[in-house]
């Protein structure tokens, strides 16, 4: 369930009445209500749809005191007038062709000092409007506002604000919704909360992560002119040449990433023999990789796959390996499982659910994981030719693949193909690269991804990129400071 502010009423001078309009209807409506009063004897109401009809009904108790009643009213209120300032929180089930049914509680606090105890008071009552009408705004009063609404009862900074919330399923997590709002997933009970960053406007994160220097994707290790372990870094909404960010713990080529939130972890590779490393980095920190732990078993040309907090390592060296991380706490590797076919050059797409390897050593093959859930790959479909050495970019929906090595021998290509995640089946046409190159790595955001380095008859520095969402042929992005090939790329939206 999700609560977003509907609005919210401040008063900057005197004033008799504060109004937040609802203007989207939402099945549930809390209104809280602070008052800095003006004058005495500041009675303090509330009225629905601005409607002075006598259509309240409502039962309140002061104090734990014997319940009072009152039926046919043109508001609802509880405490007696007093001049001390006074607070009010309530919930309003606001449903179509229904009576509008409320539960609100309310103090004053009395005389000033810690030796005078506030007054307070429950409330439960109903608006019964005569069009049974959903609500379109609520009034906070005082009781002068129907008989001489220009009393100005309510003081400067006095506030009424609105949240709403819409119990309606969504197909994933709302968009509709304010900044600071919580999300939570039914069927996981996973929390999360909707805010910006510098990179990242009005996106989702878990709760208990913080956004990293949101869009930002690094490069690193390869091949230049030797094992190399270079790390350059760009703002994937903003074309540009890259930025140097630091150095790998260890040179060397044919390696791999996977990232959450706020990390990125390199592993495996070659550095003249097969490589247990792995190193990670801080994206909104440039600086050198730090060790992170090992493989279980050394290899290069894996490919990897996150859920944004699990990292899964899969192939490479010809192996049908699968190996686990949890992201956040560096530790050595653990079996996850196997893949469908053992192979090396493969790559990896993924939601925050699944995780796809595709293609290598030749192969065509498409396999998944569950990526919470060890076990064996299944079968997911075909990419549109055998591929080794792609490039690899998600946004969490649709899975792409760019570049490569068709001919299983030192071959480009241009193509770019991609997948539906969540939906197995074999690969679709996407458009094609700048430049056709294979051993090239991505990057991406949740709406763009960029396409970096490889091999074209020589190491090639070019960046590309392209919006996921939206097939098409790429566009020139900026160049890499090394120009290199088998490099792995890091990021996460």
């Amino acid at each position: 369930m999700v609560w977003g502010k509907i609005g919210a009423d401040t008063a900057t001078s005197a004033t008799p009445t504060l109004k937040v309009d609802v203007t989207t209807p939402n099945n549930f409506v809390s209104f809280m209500n602070h008052i800095f009063v003006s004058g005495s004897n500041n009675n303090h109401e509330i009225s629905f749809n601005s409607d002075q009809a006598t259509v309240y009904a409502h039962r309140s108790s002061i104090n734990g005191g014997s319940d009072g009643t009152s039926v046919n009213t043109k508001e609802i209120g509880g405490l007696a007038n007093n001049s001390s300032d006074k607070m009010q929180v309530g919930y309003v089930a606001d449903f179509a062709g229904e009576e509008k049914l409320c539960i609100m509680f309310q103090f004053d606090a009395m005389p000033t000092g810690a030796g005078n105890v506030p007054t307070r008071c429950e409330s439960y009552f109903k608006y019964v409007p005569a069009s049974a009408s959903r609500l379109t705004d609520i009034v906070s009063h005082d009781d002068q506002w129907f008989s001489s609404p220009t009393a100005d009862r309510y003081a400067t900074d006095s506030n009424l604000t609105l949240l709403g919330s819409d119990l309606t399923p969504t197909a994933g997590k709302p968009t509709n919704v304010q900044v600071g709002s919580r999300f939570e997933e039914t069927d996981t009970r996973k929390m999360y909360y909707r805010m910006d960053s510098n990179y990242v406007t009005d996106k989702w994160f878990k709760l208990g992560t913080l956004p990293y220097a949101g869009g930002r994707g690094v490069f690193g290790g390869g091949y230049a002119s030797t094992y190399n372990d270079t790390m350059d870094y760009i703002t994937i909404s903003t074309p540009s040449n890259a930025t140097d960010f630091g150095d790998l713990t260890v040179s060397r080529i044919y390696v791999e990433a996977v990232s959450s939130i706020t990390r990125g972890v390199f592993g495996g590779g070659h550095t003249g023999a097969n490589s247990d490393v792995m190193d990670y980095i801080t994206f909104s920190t440039p600086s050198n990789a730090t060790d992170f732990g090992n493989l279980t078993v050394s290899r290069h040309a894996v490919a990897g796959v996150s859920s944004g907090t699990r990292g899964v390592f899969g192939g490479g060296n010809g192996s049908n390996v699968m190996e686990y991380i949890t992201i956040a706490t560096p530790s050595n590797a653990t079996d996850f499982g196997d893949l469908t076919v053992a192979r090396q050059d493969l790559a990896g797409v993924s939601s925050d659910t699944r995780g796809v390897f595709a293609g290598g050593d030749g192969s065509n093959v498409m396999d998944y994981i569950t990526i919470s859930t060890p076990s064996n790959a299944t079968d997911f479909g075909d990419l549109l030719t055998n591929l080794r050495y792609p490039a690899d970019v998600s946004n969490g929906t649709r899975g792409v693949f760019a570049g490569g090595d068709p001919n299983s021998g030192q071959g480009n290509t241009n193509v770019i193909q991609y997948i539906t995640i969540a939906t197995t089946g074999n690969a679709t046409d996407f458009g094609d690269l700048t430049v056709g190159r294979h051993a090239p790595a991505g990057v991406e955001s949740d709406t763009r991804g960029v396409i970096g380095g490889g091999y074209s008859g020589s190491n090639s520095n070019v960046m590309d990129y392209i919006t996921i969402a939206t097939t098409g042929n790429a566009t020139d992005f900026g160049d890499l400071t090394v120009a290199r090939n088998h490099l792995a790329g890091a990021s996460r939206f």
